[in-house]
């Protein structure tokens, strides 16, 4: 389930359920991501919180499975990441750029009540 506003474009912004400590950083999200590996994915944790370190930061993504990625970014030594279930506090992982052409439809990928953007939340 996504939050509301954030499924009109393909491939989807996910909301992250585990961000892993390693090199480099494995990212499960929630449900299926629908990305390919090639897609550049920015990683949102401001509202989360949680993992500080790695918020705004991106990378190509090498798909592992239908809902884990990695990143070359060393997480390593960054704090702890935790889930939050509410709405508000959802970190997300948000495809902004690709090397191939999969995201072809998400030139936006913000929508009403989207908590990536405070004055909709």
């Amino acid at each position: 389930m996504q939050p509301p506003g954030i499924s009109n474009f393909y491939p989807l912004a996910n909301i992250i359920s585990t961000i892993s400590n390693a090199n480099p950083v494995v990212v499960t999200t929630l449900n299926a991501h629908g990305y390919q590996s090639g897609n550049i994915i920015r990683i949102v944790t401001t509202y989360n919180g949680t993992m500080p370190e790695i918020d705004g930061k991106y990378g190509l993504a090498t798909v592992l499975s239908p809902t884990t990625f990695s990143l070359p970014i060393d997480s390593t030594n960054f704090g702890a990441f935790t889930y939050y279930t509410q709405w508000v506090k959802v970190a997300q992982a948000i495809p902004i750029s690709e090397l191939n052409n999969t995201l072809t439809n998400s030139e936006q990928n913000i929508g009403p009540r989207n908590p990536l953007v405070p004055s909709q939340a």
